[in-house]
This record gives structure tokens, sequence and C-alpha cells, in this order.
């Protein structure tokens, strides 16, 4: 009896917390972080939240141009830093590179 009531409380309770929804979702606390400073400033626990609110935006048509705006941002700025090879990942990159070229040249070579 008491697992049935507890099962029922949770059903009722979970049913009217309309405090999670958001009025309007495009102007939620991610959206704004992400307009702000860029959606790499997300970190990993909101970014499944920013994809929620802007996938809300775009369904109530309230402003899709917001989440459109905020992701054009981002490949620009994308595009501008992937014009040069930075950090460890593009040394990573050169010599796996330098092998693979060296292994073919010397095949040639040695055929």
């Amino acid at each position: 009896m008491f697992l049935m009531g507890t099962v029922v409380f949770s059903v009722l309770s979970a049913q009217e917390s309309d405090s999670l929804t958001v009025k309007e979702p495009c102007e939620s606390k991610y959206i704004a972080k992400a307009q702000k400073e860029g959606l790499r400033s997300l970190s990993l626990r909101e970014i499944p939240f920013y994809y929620y609110s802007a996938y809300q935006c775009r369904r109530n048509g309230a402003d899709p141009d917001v989440v459109r705006e905020i992701d054009r941002k981002q490949l620009d700025e994308d595009y501008r830093n992937a014009k040069q090879f930075r950090g460890w990942t593009s040394s990573f990159t050169y010599c796996v590179s330098v092998v693979v070229i060296l292994f073919y040249v010397e095949r040639m070579f040695n055929s």
C-alpha cells in the first residue's frame, strides 16, 4: 500500500512541475551565455540543457534566428581558428604524415 501511494504521489508531483519548463525558451540562461561568450564557453553539463533550449526555441518558433546566429558565430570562430595548426594534435598530424609519406617513398624505391 505504501509503495502504491509513493508511486501515485511521484507521478502526480512530476506532472505538475511546470517550474522546469521555461516560458520563453529562447531566453534561457544557457542560450544567453552562448550568445555572450560562444558555444565553447558552455560546460559539459550545460551543453544538453543548451541543445534542449535551442530545440524548444526552434519548435516554438519564437525566434529561431537566435540559435542560428549562435551557430553561425561559432562556425566563424572555428573557421578563423582552423587557418593554422595549434597544439599537440597538429604536431601529431605532422609526424604521422611524414611517417606515411616516407613509408610509401621507401616502398617505391625498394620495389
